[in-house]
């Protein structure tokens, strides 16, 4: 009998401990062709949480004919560079981004970081 309560003790700590909540990764938004051609902020990609962020960096990776492609920036609008690599990726798959802004709200002051991914479809 203590064997088992020890084992069931166990196997209901564990199971808490590592659960997980997937709704907590949300699905990339999906950007056609045609919408990637006519991008020229990242404004225009993020959610609108992330919107009007002052931002200091960001750094993309693009899949395009079987090459993994990248390019940085340090303002919101996008430089011809990655313009250009939006225009080369390939239909189906994800381009990442990570951000990274000046946060004048937080006390004290500091930068934040943020990472998502777009799907071209």
């Amino acid at each position: 009998m203590k064997y088992l309560l020890i084992t069931l003790s166990l196997f209901l700590f564990s199971a808490i401990g590592f659960s997980q909540n997937a709704s907590k990764i949300p699905e990339p938004r999906v950007f056609t062709k045609a919408k990637l051609n006519e991008i020229k902020s990242i404004n225009e990609l993020v959610t609108d949480d992330m919107k009007n962020k002052n931002i200091v960096s960001i750094d993309m990776v693009v899949k395009s004919e079987d090459k993994v492609l990248n390019a940085t920036g340090e303002v919101a609008e996008l430089t011809e560079e990655m313009r250009n690599l939006l225009k080369k990726a390939d239909v189906g798959s994800k381009i990442y981004f990570d951000l990274k802004w000046l946060d004048d709200k937080s006390k004290p002051k500091g930068y934040k970081v943020a990472a998502f991914a777009i799907k071209v479809g």
